[in-house]
């Protein structure tokens, strides 16, 4: 250490210091050992006595100090330095504060207000909703005075639309709206004249049905079409070309005449077809339900008002008639004791203006004559009598198991061979 060498002048010679001696190294001697410690005495002794020439060198304090400006020139010394050093901080810490301020107050937001507001908003409208005081409750449903007007507006021209056709459908089921043809354009000679589904309109008012025994059955003035006009009826259309066949495998199956036609022939998912405006569902009347659910393929409450000889009728369309084999009902009750007795399936007769009973060169004692409740159903033959039909109906014969002439159905499905009119005929 330097503390163990005597201060020396510049330029005296080292004089060697007394070191221990070291243990013999192998194949050397005691002079040789001597001699190896004085010569790194020595250059120790050199490198001291340099490193204090240059402390007192002149150059020394020209480099301090050239160095000392420079960096008290860029470091913050001067003014203008200072304010470019604080105004990079500020930008670097507006960058990370800024960042850490947007972060929190989403975490505010979310902890404090979005987490609160939901279970606070559940508990507010709980308390309101179960609230016994109904004028609460309307006061904060209740609609504006525009609204309520439209409302009751609307509703009224949508009664007085269903009353006419209720009118049109009581009178004359088949009649059909067409545009207004030009008074110079010839009428073509052999157009049928419009005929009317069903019986004939009695003096006191009331229609009566008649079927091939000829037996008049009193509707209470819905059961049937009104009279048949003077003029000659229309020639029976000629069956055209085959559409398609159904068979019938089990209830409730996809092979109907009703899915393929809400399918739009098995390529579509299933949609009413009567929504759909391809088939036509007409009734004397119902007091549950209305007549679309009778080919929506669901089971909810539907049946007929309390009114004898009630019916509903299927109409296929103008293009369209039916030879069916078999047909499929479904009870419209949901609750039990409600079921369905008596009852006919029958196809309209344009040319003698009547309704066929299709089943009745069927064996009555094959046919269970009963639809249980709720919801029963049960698929029937039938006899086409070699005919294609574009009118089918079921007719309520009797009592229900109340005692009412309620007819409850509300689905029905049809199974046979379906032909494409010629209208022309």
């Amino acid at each position: 250490p330097p503390s163990q060498h005597h201060h020396q002048q510049p330029g005296a010679v080292p004089q060697p210091h007394h070191q221990p001696q070291a243990a013999a190294a192998p194949g050397g001697g005691p002079d040789a050992r001597a001699a190896t410690d004085v010569v790194v005495s020595r250059e120790d002794d050199a490198r001291r006595a340099k490193a204090e020439e240059l402390k007192e060198h002149p150059l020394k304090d020209l480099v301090l100090a050239s160095l000392g400006r420079w960096y008290m020139a860029n470091h913050g010394v001067t003014s203008m330095s200072m304010v470019e050093d604080m105004r990079t901080v500020l930008i670097a810490y507006w960058g990370v504060a800024a960042k850490r301020i947007t972060e929190n107050v989403c975490a505010l937001l979310e902890t404090h207000l979005l987490a609160t507001i939901a279970e606070d908003l559940e508990k507010r409208l709980l308390s309101v909703a179960q609230s016994d005081d109904p004028k609460t409750i309307d006061a904060l449903l209740a609609q504006d005075d525009d609204t309520k007007r439209q409302r009751a507006a609307l509703k009224k021209q949508k009664d007085r639309v269903a009353a006419s056709l209720n009118s049109i459908n009581r009178f004359a089921p088949n009649l059909v709206a067409r545009p207004r043809e030009p008074l110079d354009k010839p009428k073509a000679p052999d157009a049928p004249p419009t005929q009317h589904l069903g019986g004939h309109l009695g003096g006191d008012g009331t229609s009566t049905s008649r079927t091939t025994a000829g037996t008049a059955v009193a509707s209470g003035g819905r059961g049937g079409p009104a009279a048949a006009p003077a003029a000659p009826p229309a020639k029976r259309p000629a069956p055209g070309q085959l559409v398609e066949s159904f068979k019938f495998s089990s209830n409730g199956d996809n092979g109907g005449f009703v899915y393929w036609l809400g399918t739009s022939g098995r390529r579509e998912r299933f949609a009413n077809p009567h929504d759909k405006g391809r088939l036509r569902v007409t009734s004397s009347g119902l007091a549950s339900g209305h007549e679309a659910l009778l080919v929506a393929r669901k089971r909810q409450p539907c049946w007929t008002r309390d009114v004898p000889d009630s019916w509903i009728c299927l109409d296929l369309g103008r293009n369209r008639a039916l030879s069916p084999t078999h047909y499929t009902l479904c009870n419209g009750s949901p609750h039990p004791g409600f079921d369905l007795l008596a009852w006919a399936l029958e196809g309209y007769d344009a040319d003698q203006d009547l309704w066929i009973d299709l089943a009745a060169n069927v064996g009555r004692a094959a046919i269970p004559r009963s639809l249980a409740s709720p919801w029963g159903v049960q698929t029937f033959a039938l006899d086409h009598k070699q005919r294609a039909w574009r009118y089918l109906r079921i007719r309520h014969t009797g009592l229900n198991s109340r005692g009412t002439h309620e007819m409850p159905i509300c689905a029905w499905e049809f199974y046979g061979d379906l032909w494409a009119m010629n209208t022309t005929s």
